[in-house]
């Protein structure tokens, strides 16, 4: 996949990011299709002003064969009392090529209107790297997939580590590992997640390392028949050594029957 760019009509997901941090002002007109639009759309720490037009509406709606001027027309007629002047609109689709177009009628109508490079696909795979804490006795860093709310972390001590709860696509744990000249030496699941996939199990065999997983998360909640994944069990007051770090498990049942808190 290309490298995206962030410009002056156009945020990269890592632009957004930081901006949705920083509790910036944004209107969003999200065009993509309203089934799409309805199943998820983009968030942030407080609510953002949204709202739905599907292209091909505004294309329909528009009347010119020019798409531009379509968008054009379409919102002199449409939007002019739902888009504020006084804040960046970012325009989305699904993978940033008709919101482009739809952004540049907007501004040739005086707004400060803003593609979102990638579109939702972009957004939605993006992953961010935080420090939290980086000597060479310990090192820790938060993985984070925005789109989704899901967390997870990459624990290191003297060039080793550990990855608790990896989300799916696992190629960013390998980036982070190759740049910070660290060796992968275990994976560790918290707990059995519902709301998104599991890297674990694919890192550990792409690596050669153990993936841990308490054993009561590995079997079928509602047939109770064991995981067909493979993993090694784990158990309450465990420990784990990484460098000069110690890592302990606690198990903490409520969440899910499985479920533990490392202490590092």
């Amino acid at each position: 996949m290309a490298t995206l760019q962030a410009t002056r009509t156009q945020w990269t997901p890592a632009e957004l990011k930081q901006r949705l941090d920083r509790g910036e002002q944004m209107f969003i007109l999200d065009v993509r299709n309203r089934d799409e639009f309805e199943a998820w759309r983009i968030e942030g720490r407080t609510k953002i002003p949204t709202i739905n037009v599907p292209y091909f509406d505004i294309l329909e709606a528009g009347g010119a064969e020019d798409i531009i001027e379509s968008v054009v027309n379409y919102a002199r007629a449409e939007l002019v009392n739902q888009l504020p002047k006084d804040r960046p609109i970012l325009v989305v689709c699904a993978k940033g090529g008709t919101s482009d177009l739809v952004a540049e009628g907007l501004r040739q109508l005086g707004y400060e209107a803003i593609n979102l490079a990638g579109g939702t696909l972009a957004w939605g795979n993006y992953y961010d790297v935080k420090t939290v804490v980086e000597e060479p006795a310990l090192s820790i860093y938060q993985v984070s997939r925005p789109a989704r709310g899901c967390l997870s972390y990459v624990v290191a001590s003297n060039g080793e580590a550990v990855i608790i709860d990896p989300l799916r696509h696992v190629d960013n744990y390998l980036r982070l590992a190759e740049e910070k000249d660290l060796q992968i030496r275990l994976i560790l699941d918290t707990h059995a997640h519902a709301d998104h996939i599991s890297g674990g199990a694919e890192l550990a065999q792409r690596l050669g390392v153990p993936y841990y997983l308490h054993p009561y998360d590995g079997i079928h909640p509602i047939d109770v028949l064991p995981a067909k994944l493979p993993y090694q069990p784990l158990w309450d007051g465990q420990r784990f050594q990484v460098g000069e770090a110690t890592i302990e498990t606690i198990h903490i049942p409520g969440h899910t029957l499985g479920n533990v808190v490392y202490l590092v």
